[in-house]
């Protein structure tokens, strides 16, 4: 149980740096050089921008944060808030970003974190939920489920450091040597191989109007902390990114990028062909990420993703052929509709921000095997 709470907590740090990172450091609002993505004016363009080139500053905040996914009746819902300080850490990726050294521990020991997360369920009809408070100070994650009096403490350092060991070997097990030898060799030039398809003339033409990928809408925010806000919202055409991919335009270049990955001829005609069947449920979809930009101080604060996935029961059917899923016997089709909607709040921004560590809390060993 121990190790499984442990996990929870490892999940919820990474589900954060997953969702922050990403949403406030790709800009694309210039995705097409001097372009701004279809349907934004030049001024919303530009404060966009201005938003993405002042996210560096967003070091010191506290962050609010909900996630609720349902699929069919089986429902997750996820609420979280606290402090975070990342401004040693900020300064460390800036450093290797500058062609300074990497030193992952420095870097986790930078992250200053307060977060308390509450989890409900419903699956097949039975609840279940709980709380978990976790603090990351010093390079330490100490934490606690269910409003507990009793903390755990883990070495984050350690864990890193455990993490990068094992994907290094994984690296090398595909040749010899300490270095992957002959494997790893060949799976840089197919890297290479595939990179240059993508980085093609014929490749970068298929995607050269946005317009038919990518949609936005700009809307009222509302207030966070008095402060009006415009929300901006990218629509993502997976249908037509889908139905681009496995045209005939693309089908020579799948081809040379299932060669370079060592497919048998061929087999990537039936792969794009087979993906090809899901079209119109990805033209049914909905992808979209939304920030919310302060336009007098251009910041954000705030983001979110939402999804809304459903897959028909013809299409059902389709994939139980494929996976050897039907037949007699078989559970007969049904539509089947997946909805998640994940939002973060930005408030108290720059702020200074204290957690202390828990004096008492017991450590855990990251390597025994979970219980």
């Amino acid at each position: 149980m121990l190790k499984t709470k442990f996990r929870l907590v490892l999940m919820a740090v990474l589900a954060l740096t997953l969702a922050f990172v990403p949403a406030l450091s790709l800009n694309p609002a210039r995705a097409q050089g001097a372009s701004c993505l279809p349907g934004l004016d030049e001024a919303t363009c530009t404060l966009l921008s201005d938003a993405f080139t002042n996210a560096g500053t967003l070091t010191k905040f506290v962050m609010d944060y909900t996630l609720d996914i349902k699929a069919d009746a089986n429902t997750i819902s996820v609420k979280g808030n606290g402090p975070i300080d990342l401004t040693k850490t900020a300064a460390d990726a800036s450093s290797m970003m500058s062609g300074g050294s990497a030193d992952s521990s420095a870097a986790l020991k930078g992250i200053v974190m307060q977060q308390t997360v509450t989890a409900t369920s419903v699956t097949d009809g039975k609840e279940d939920g709980g709380t978990i408070e976790f603090r990351i100070v010093d390079g330490f994650i100490y934490y606690t489920t269910d409003g507990g009096d009793k903390w755990q403490k883990a070495d984050l350092t350690k864990a890193a450091t455990s993490m990068q060991e094992s994907v290094e070997g994984m690296a090398g097990m595909g040749g010899t040597g300490s270095t992957g030898g002959a494997g790893t060799a060949e799976a840089q030039a197919a890297a290479m191989q595939i990179m240059g398809v993508f980085m093609s003339p014929d490749f970068q033409k298929l995607f050269s109007d946005p317009s038919k990928f990518l949609a936005t809408e700009v809307t009222d925010g509302g207030e966070v902390e008095g402060v009006s806000t415009q929300k901006i919202t990218l629509n993502i055409k997976l249908g037509e990114l889908l139905g681009t991919l496995t045209s005939a335009d693309a089908a020579p270049l799948i081809a040379a990028i299932g060669k370079a990955a060592g497919l048998p001829e061929g087999q990537e005609s039936m792969i794009t062909g087979m993906a090809a069947m899901f079209k119109p449920v990805l033209d049914a979809s909905t992808f979209a990420i939304s920030w919310w930009v302060d336009p007098a101080a251009k910041q954000f604060r705030g983001f979110g993703l939402d999804i809304h996935v459903k897959v028909d029961a013809q299409t059902q059917m389709m994939m139980g052929g494929m996976t050897g899923g039907s037949g007699a016997g078989a559970e007969a089709p049904k539509d089947v509709e997946f909805n998640l909607a994940f939002a973060v709040t930005l408030t108290k921004i720059g702020e200074d921000v204290v957690v202390e560590p828990v004096a008492d809390a017991v450590e855990v060993n990251l390597d025994a095997p979970a219980n």
